[in-house]
């Protein structure tokens, strides 16, 4: 009966239909010929003579081992015998030597620790990363650390550093290369640009008048605000002196300050002296805390701005006149009148060439020159300035009726070309 190798293992193997529960001798023979028969040792338990026995069971299938030519024990079988191989051969009998072991490790060729001899992915593929942030903006008076996170074999920068983290406080592009053990490199760059610090106002220094407030405003164009009494909101009302300031911080948490000094202003006291040189008075400002003067020198209501307080007025005639100074400044206003005597001054120092008699009177007076000259003019004024009575004097001696005259003190003024001289006149 032909025997096959079916599967090239080196085994050739036949099936044959026998009798249950019956006795056989047989043997192999290499091929078709009396001469090829194997030769059993005598003393082989599985023959009976030259031949093999075989003692068939009661089942429907029965399967005789595998053994060697011309030998009645189980022939060994060469292969992996370790069952931890990846060749494990669960037939093998002998261990030829040609386990194949499984080999654990990367088998991602992109990664950083890829392993051409592993067999096994385990799991430990890994790529190097490293990320500086998003391109960002710095406030130009401030510093900024990058900073690479986790732990690496090697750093290097574009700025020739070699450590973890720099420090930078100007703008430009920054780069870094790291590296592992295994040689694996990874890189990131990062932009800085520089950011101008906020530039807040809140105004000049200013006066505050007593009771008085003011409303300092920084601006809503920033996100934080700090004023120097702690508070965050976009104004601060001041009511009193004192130097004040807000700090306020950007978007990109830049920040900027200013100050502004508040003084408290007085309101302002008119006053002043004066002196008196013939017709022209000199007047000397005694106010208080003014900024500005105004001044009324004929008693008509009009007043002259003259900018400052000491001043000179010269009038055209003598008289009274009631002078008002009004000055003011931020927190108001304030008046001083004082009465200028003009007659008095121009008969204490100026010699009269006239007489008046009766002085007082009542409805009479006469009036007698030194002497006459071609023209003598007479002028009689209120001590306003206002005129009166006036006439050509033709005579050394003059009656003049003065009953119409309102009761009072009167100018009287000879002007004769040469001189001018005043009396005055009091009439009851």
């Amino acid at each position: 009966i032909e025997m096959f190798d079916l599967n090239g293992d080196g085994i050739y193997t036949v099936s044959i239909d026998l009798n249950q529960g019956w006795y056989y001798e047989y043997k192999y023979l290499n091929g078709d010929n009396s001469s090829t028969y194997e030769i059993l040792a005598s003393w082989e338990s599985c023959i009976n003579g030259a031949n093999r026995v075989l003692n068939t069971d009661t089942s429907s299938n029965q399967v005789l081992s595998v053994v060697c030519f011309s030998s009645c024990a189980a022939c060994p079988v060469y292969g992996c015998t370790d069952s931890t191989a990846t060749n494990y051969d669960p037939t093998a009998t002998i261990d030829d030597g040609s386990c194949i072991f499984p080999i654990l490790g990367c088998m991602d060729i992109s990664s950083c620790n890829y392993n051409p001899l592993a067999t096994i992915d385990d799991g430990s593929c890994y790529n190097l990363t490293v990320d500086l942030g998003n391109d960002t903006s710095l406030c130009s008076s401030a510093s900024m650390v990058l900073a690479v996170n986790g732990n690496y074999f090697s750093y290097e920068w574009n700025t020739s550093d070699t450590s973890s983290q720099i420090t930078i406080s100007s703008n430009g592009i920054y780069s870094v290369l790291v590296s592992d053990s295994l040689g694996c490199f990874a890189s990131d760059t990062i932009l800085i640009s520089l950011s101008n610090l906020p530039l807040v106002d809140i105004g000049n220094d200013q006066k505050l008048c007593l009771g008085d407030s003011l409303i300092l405003d920084a601006g809503s164009d920033w996100n934080n605000y700090l004023w120097s009494d702690s508070t965050t909101l976009q104004t601060f009302v001041v009511d009193t002196f004192g130097l004040y300031y807000v700090t306020v911080t950007d978007s990109l948490g830049c920040q900027g300050r200013d100050y502004v000094n508040v003084t408290m202003d007085t309101l302002s006291v008119a006053g002043f002296t004066y002196t008196i040189n013939g017709l022209t008075v000199d007047f000397i400002d005694t106010s208080s805390y003014a900024t500005s003067y105004l001044w009324d020198f004929m008693s008509d209501g009009s007043f002259i701005d003259t900018s400052m307080g000491d001043v000179s007025f010269t009038y055209q005639n003598s008289g009274f006149f009631d002078v008002t100074l009004l000055v003011s400044n931020s927190c108001g206003t304030d008046t001083f009148t004082s009465t200028i005597d003009l007659i008095s001054s121009d008969i204490k120092n100026i010699n009269s060439n006239f007489q008046i008699y009766p002085n007082p009177s009542k409805n009479q007076i006469c009036i007698e020159l030194d002497k006459l000259s071609t023209f003598s003019q007479l002028t009689i004024t209120d001590f306003n300035g206002k005129i009166i009575f006036s006439e050509k004097i033709l005579k050394v001696k003059s009656i003049l009726d003065i009953s119409s005259f309102p009761e009072g003190i009167y100018l009287i003024t000879i002007d004769n070309k040469e001189k001018i001289t005043h009396q005055k006149l009091v009439i009851y």
